[in-house]
């Protein structure tokens, strides 16, 4: 396989970055870095999650430099392929003041122009400069390789992926499908070094989306699942129609892989149950049709922070500085180094019901989380509002479902956000963190809204876009 992603240097812009456009939609749409690989097709620049908010927690691992307290270093997110930029001198308060952000930069153009250039030893690979080599590309050292097994000047292989169809239905509200991942190198490796990635496209399916009815087994018979977390992540389009989300499969075991160990892997993925709202597979980058394993290279492997099979599609990560987060129907948390401001602070307002419940919704939250996730304010007829400063912000919404069948629209600035249907899995509430969504500000407020039924807004982060 010759397309390949390389890693993505970083460079720190005091505040601010290059303005790629905002709101997403007109040309040159922006406020967000495009991914991209050494063959100019799709690969991963993005980032570690906002303040420590990684791809792990349920979201997107939005690339951006956290206010982190007392100006330390934002941690970057479980799977984010660089770290988050340096946090800001502030407190942790609401604000981007002080706030430093990153812009992707690609490798030099050697290591992406198809040839084997410099002191490559592979097609923009090996050497000196470019990453490791992926597959059987020629080498002279073990660093040339991913693997770190150079063999007769050729790698030797890290590993290899498979997926098949369980559900296999063009248009079906749950997607269903298999990995097995196959471990070729005789040198070990410890499993959470890995995480993997299957694409697919929200399209008309409605919210929540949340993974659910996982197992993984370690060669046919070592049940590996309560090592094995699984997240949904929301993105970009880019080009629309192709990618707006993963599920990304991250391990925190410390079993350590040998050759020849096979890892399979079930996956579900439920949609909301809102009618004529499905998913539509044929759509989905990496779906392949088909009754037995077949090698998916439209699903990826990460070996740490770089592909090590595969080849990602094209998708877009917002770019922005944390400015603050609110817990709308509860006291001020702080989560993942962010201060969430208590549903009773000044600068935010709402006048209709609340709902509290002991119940921690589906899929199972960290702590932290749960707090957040047990109360909620229900707009329905009632707008909650965040007084922020006028400027353009990516938001994030925090949703929670409840029983019934209902489903209903989120607005943000009376612009349609998100459909989200009530209901249960395993008679639990579920939740899901939306976005990122592009707002403008120009009257002071950030206004919450809903049409077509109730919806229960638990929290959201806001990161202003910096110009």
């Amino acid at each position: 396989m010759a397309s390949r992603l390389h890693h993505a240097a970083m460079s720190i812009a005091s505040c601010s970055f290059p303005n790629y456009g905002f709101p997403l939609g007109a040309a040159g749409a922006g406020g967000y870095a495009a991914t991209t690989n050494a063959s100019g097709t799709a690969g991963r620049v993005d980032g570690g999650g906002a303040g420590g908010t990684g791809a792990n927690d349920a979201g997107t691992g939005a690339a951006s430099g956290a206010s982190g307290a007392s100006g330390a270093s934002g941690a970057s997110g479980a799977s984010g392929a660089e770290p988050a930029g340096a946090g800001a001198s502030g407190s942790g308060d609401a604000g981007t003041e002080g706030c430093e952000a990153e812009v992707p930069a690609l490798q030099p153009a050697t290591c992406s122009n198809d040839a084997r250039d410099g002191d490559e030893t592979g097609i923009d690979c090996g050497g000196s400069v470019c990453s490791p080599c992926l597959h059987s590309e020629a080498c002279l050292e073990n660093h040339d390789c991913i693997s770190s097994e150079c063999t007769a000047k050729a790698c030797v292989p890290l590993v290899q992926l498979e997926t098949q169809a369980i559900v296999r239905t063009r248009d079906t509200y749950t997607l269903q499908f298999r990995f097995r991942l196959r471990y070729l190198s005789m040198v070990t490796q410890k499993l959470k070094s890995f995480s993997l990635r299957y694409y697919f496209a929200r399209g008309d399916a409605a919210e929540p989306i949340v993974p659910t009815s996982l197992q993984a087994v370690l060669n046919n018979g070592t049940s590996l699942a309560d090592e094995t977390h699984w997240n949904v992540v929301r993105v970009l389009e880019a080009p629309p129609g192709l990618t707006s989300a993963y599920l990304e499969v991250t391990f925190s075991s410390e079993r350590v892989l040998r050759q020849f160990d096979s890892l399979e892997l079930t996956q579900s993925v439920q949609a909301g149950n809102a009618p004529g709202r499905q998913f539509d597979q044929l759509t989905h980058y990496s779906f392949m049709d088909g009754d037995s394993y077949q090698l998916n290279e439209h699903a990826t492997v990460y070996f740490g922070d770089q592909v090590a099979w595969g080849v990602p599609p094209s998708y877009r990560t917002a770019l922005g500085c944390f400015f603050t987060a609110i817990n709308f129907a509860g006291p001020a948390l702080m989560i993942e180094g962010h201060r969430f401001l208590a549903g009773d602070d000044p600068s935010v307002a709402f006048s209709g019901a609340t709902l509290q419940v002991t119940t921690i919704p589906f899929p199972t939250p960290t702590d932290d989380y749960a707090s957040l996730l047990q109360s909620s304010v229900v707009l329905d007829g009632f707008h909650a509002t965040v007084q922020v400063p006028n400027g353009e912000y990516w938001v994030y919404p925090y949703l929670v479902s409840a029983g019934g069948s209902n489903q209903a629209d989120l607005r943000i600035q009376g612009q349609l956000a998100a459909t989200f249907a009530a209901g249960q899995i395993n008679n639990t509430p579920t939740w899901a963190k939306l976005g990122p969504y592009a707002a403008s500000v120009n009257n002071g407020q950030l206004d919450f809204g809903s049409s077509g039924g109730p919806v229960r807004l638990s929290g959201a982060e806001l990161f202003q876009v910096a110009h």
